[in-house]
């Protein structure tokens, strides 16, 4: 077994950018869902609560008016999870640099740069979108009017316009990674219908909406909002979207089987009992979703006590993290990699890893 000078350094490197990367998972997800949620609350506060109280003969206006402050505050937390996750995106690069893999900058580089302009664009215009409907929906406008037609249309196209080029992007990349070859430019548009692409992409999507759910679960219980009954309102809310949420994890499951078939033999072999380590991380990690689910089974069926949420919050971030885990090991089975310090290559003297430094090396190739 050869020794890397640089075996330590990229182990410390490693477990940051496992951190980092639970972490930006984390902020997208909510920043990329969240909008949605936003649409959720602004119907709530206009239709549901107002008829049902309507039929009892009762005033909806603290419900409403909840409702209403939980579409603002969840607005504010999509915006600031987008700045969080890209400022976590830009040092998990700086770490990359560090690490000197350039090959996930090659890889970039095949895409065209007007794509990765168009990129920019995007994260800037989805902010935007929630800015302007923060302050077109001041006021509470008539879904008829103008003002109100705006604040149905901006978090629509906010969520969108993040869920769909995102996602696809680093999923696109992400098979670049694995195919390797030549770093000439390829053709974006010919990536996206293939499998491996798609079943990537709404896998994300799906974890995403399970994290965002959990986070508006918190909203409901902690956000102050005026008065309001938190036994009856409150609970309805956080079971209906813990009802959603378990629709998005069974959907997760059965995307992420879909999955572990379109991975590379080396990625498999890893994850299924080639690298006892990164198979016990990946069973570990199986077994804590099946945890969560339990917990958030609990919470749809109506016990949405703050502590099951807490407990539901803290496996489903301990899933995360474990799947970080076990995806960057196993990729760093299946992605070649060449050492910085190595020597220049021929045909006849390729330098390769050791199956020490692919157990213990694992690069950022991200939304796998």
């Amino acid at each position: 077994m050869s020794y890397s000078p640089h075996l330590g350094e990229g182990i410390v490197i490693d477990f940051l950018q496992i951190i980092l990367f639970t972490a930006h998972i984390v902020c997208v997800s909510i920043g990329g869902v969240g909008p949605l949620f936003c649409l959720w609350f602004d119907w709530r506060s206009r239709t549901t609560v107002r008829l049902a109280h309507e039929r009892q003969g009762e005033s909806s206006a603290a419900e409403t008016a909840w409702a209403h402050c939980l579409a603002r505050r969840q607005a504010v937390w999509s915006v600031v999870m987008l700045l969080c996750g890209a400022a976590l995106g830009g040092v998990q690069l700086g770490l990359i640099w560090l690490a000197g893999n350039w090959d996930y900058f090659e890889t970039w580089s095949r895409i065209a740069t007007e794509r990765l302009k168009y990129a920019g664009i995007e994260w800037i215009f989805s902010i935007v979108c929630m800015l302007l409907y923060l302050l077109v929906q001041r006021g509470r406008p008539r879904l008829g009017s103008f003002r109100g037609m705006l604040a149905v249309l901006l978090p629509l196209l906010a969520a969108t316009n993040t869920l769909y080029h995102f996602p696809v992007l680093f999923a696109v990349v992400t098979v670049l990674g694995f195919e390797g070859g030549e770093p000439t430019s390829i053709k974006f548009t010919d990536y996206l219908v293939r499998q491996a692409v798609l079943v990537r992409a709404g896998h994300f999507i799906g974890a995403a909406v399970v994290i965002t759910s959990v986070e508006v679960m918190w909203l409901c219980l902690k956000a102050r909002c005026g008065a309001v009954d938190r036994d009856a309102t409150i609970a309805v809310a956080i079971q209906r979207v813990g009802w959603l949420a378990l629709a998005a994890i069974v959907g997760e499951i059965v995307l992420g089987v879909g999955l572990l078939t379109v991975l590379p033999a080396a990625a498999q072999r890893s994850l299924l009992g080639g690298n006892p380590l990164a198979t016990g991380v990946f069973g570990a990690a199986v077994v804590v979703v099946v945890v969560a689910m339990h917990y958030l089974g609990m919470i749809s069926l109506g016990n949405c006590e703050q502590r099951q949420i807490a407990r539901l919050s803290s496996f489903l971030l301990l899933a995360v993290l474990l799947m970080s885990t076990a995806r960057h090991m196993s990729h760093a089975a299946a992605v070649p990699h060449h050492d910085r310090d190595a020597p220049v290559q021929t045909h006849e003297h390729i330098n390769r890893p050791s199956a020490a430094d692919c157990a213990l090396r694992s690069y950022c190739w991200p939304y796998a």
